[in-house]
C-alpha cells in the first residue's frame, strides 16, 4: 500500500534591502538556514548603492529570487516581493535582522494550531550602536490593543491570502509606521495576533 506524505505549506521569506552591505548577507543566511524544509527566499533590492549590489549579486545564486527596482520605499519593496511569492505563508524580515533556525517551523506550527490567527510575531534581541542589547517582547492582542500601540514586530508571519485581501502594505507610507497600519487593517475582522519565538 502506498502512503502519501503530507506536503507542508510553503513559507516565502521576503527581505527588502536598501544600502545595507553590512548586514544583508547575515540576514539571508539566517533565512536559508531554517529547519522548516519548504521555504523560498526572495530579496528585493530597493535601489541600493554599488557596494550593496555587489553583496546581493554574490548571494543571488543561493536564494530563490533577487528583484531589483528603483528606490520606492519599504512598503513597495515588501509588496513587490510578496507579489511573486509562491508561499501560503509570508515571513517578512528587514535586511539587518537575523532569525533563529527554528523560527519558521515554530510559526507555522502556531498557525496550523489555530486557523483564526492572522499574524504570528516574535520576540527580538535588539542590538544598539553602543553594543548594548535588550530583549523586546511584543504584547500581541486584538485590534483594540493595536489602536493604542503597535503590539507586534515588523518581522512577522501572515497568510498571503490575507495580504491580498487588504491590498498589501500602504506604499504611500515612507516615513515609518507602515507595519502598524498594515496590522490594524489585517486585524479589522476581529482576529488576534500571537507572540512566537525570540529571534
Amino acid at each position: 500500500m502506498n502512503s502519501t506524505r503530507q506536503i507542508q505549506p510553503k513559507v516565502s521569506i521576503v527581505i527588502p534591502c536598501y544600502n545595507d552591505a553590512v548586514y544583508i548577507e547575515r540576514a539571508v543566511l539566517s533565512a536559508l538556514n531554517q529547519t522548516y524544509p519548504n521555504i523560498e527566499v526572495i530579496v528585493v533590492d530597493d535601489g541600493s548603492n554599488t557596494e550593496t549590489k555587489a553583496v546581493l549579486n554574490k548571494l543571488e545564486p543561493k536564494i530563490t529570487q533577487l528583484i531589483t527596482q528603483d528606490n520606492k520605499g519599504q512598503s513597495a519593496a515588501r509588496n513587490e516581493g510578496i507579489k511573486v511569492a509562491k508561499g501560503d505563508f509570508i515571513f517578512v524580515m528587514d535586511s539587518d535582522d537575523f532569525i533563529a533556525p527554528s523560527l519558521c517551523e515554530e510559526a507555522v506550527a502556531v498557525f496550523t494550531s489555530d486557523i483564526s490567527l492572522k499574524i504570528v510575531s516574535c520576540q527580538a534581541t535588539l542590538l544598539y550602536s553602543d553594543q548594548k542589547t535588550e530583549i523586546y517582547i511584543p504584547k500581541g492582542g486584538d485590534i483594540s490593543a493595536f489602536m493604542y500601540q503597535n503590539c507586534a514586530l515588523g518581522t512577522s508571519m501572515f497568510k498571503k491570502e490575507d495580504w491580498q485581501r487588504i491590498n498589501g502594505y500602504d506604499e504611500t507610507m515612507r516615513s515609518g509606521f507602515e507595519d502598524w497600519e498594515f496590522f490594524i487593517r489585517l486585524l479589522k475582522s476581529g482576529e488576534t495576533i500571537v507572540t512566537g519565538k525570540q529571534i
